[in-house]
């Protein structure tokens, strides 16, 4: 699983930058896309630096995709405060969050955390899911169903892979008693 991540988040940069750029017109910052080349670089360095670190693959894959799914957000909040400031503190929030359980993963692993991390990134999933499907009840366009893109679909399945490896990890009793901080 581990392996695919890098480059799936790569894939997933890619096809946002053309909608981004058809968003931005041809006038899009050559910043905006130096940006977008070094969190793909980014990408490929978190995970050389995971792996190694993790004791479990398990656990490294749970870093790994929690920080790519978190990158993902990163890349799309300040798209998001233009749309409506609640968006955007949603998204910033959550990229802090799915940031701060690749350090507790590799650091402070535990069934707590495995726990808690399955159940936020199901509500995660779940209000993407609305968004999608019925549309949110508030913002500029309550109601209207968002578009799906590539780039929603590469983080819903590092979510889907946070969560399927989150569940192992808690209700494992083996795992569990294993499982000891890096440090």
């Amino acid at each position: 699983m581990s392996n695919l991540a890098a480059p799936t988040l790569l894939l997933g940069h890619a096809g946002h930058v053309d909608h981004v750029a058809r968003l931005a017109g041809t006038n899009a910052a050559p910043g905006f896309f130096a940006a977008l080349a070094l969190v793909a670089v980014a990408a490929v360095a978190v995970r050389r630096a995971l792996l190694p670190l993790s004791r479990d693959g398990l656990m490294a894959a749970v870093a790994l995709c929690s920080a790519g799914a978190g990158a993902v957000h990163a890349l799309v909040t300040p798209e998001h405060f233009q749309e409506h400031a609640a968006f955007g503190l949603f998204f910033l929030g959550v990229t802090l969050w799915q940031m701060a359980v690749v350090v507790a993963a590799l650091h402070r692993p535990s069934r707590a955390l495995w726990t808690s991390t399955a159940v936020g990134t199901v509500a995660v999933l779940a209000i993407w899911a609305a968004s999608r499907t019925t549309g949110l009840p508030f913002g500029p366009e309550a109601w209207m169903p968002e578009p799906t893109g590539f780039l929603d679909l590469a983080c819903g399945a590092y979510e889907v892979a946070v969560v399927a490896a989150c569940l192992r990890l808690a209700l494992e009793p083996a795992l569990s008693a294993a499982q000891t901080p890096i440090g």
